[in-house]
């Protein structure tokens, strides 16, 4: 099945502009939809955080 609709990446952040970077080495048509300013906005705006379940230092 092919079709000819881009792919719709929303958030601009690491992960969305990672999915962005895949589609766009496959030669694949893609959009990116962000709400903030530009591309990681939310990251510079709330800084970084560790992802849920992360421990909170070293073991």
């Amino acid at each position: 099945m092919t079709s000819d609709l881009p792919i719709v990446v929303i958030g601009a952040g690491p992960v969305g502009l990672a999915a962005a970077a895949h589609a766009a080495e496959r030669r694949l048509p893609f959009l990116v939809l962000e709400a903030g300013a530009g591309p990681g906005a939310a990251v510079r705006q709330r800084g970084r955080r560790r992802p849920t379940g992360a421990p909170s230092r070293p073991e």
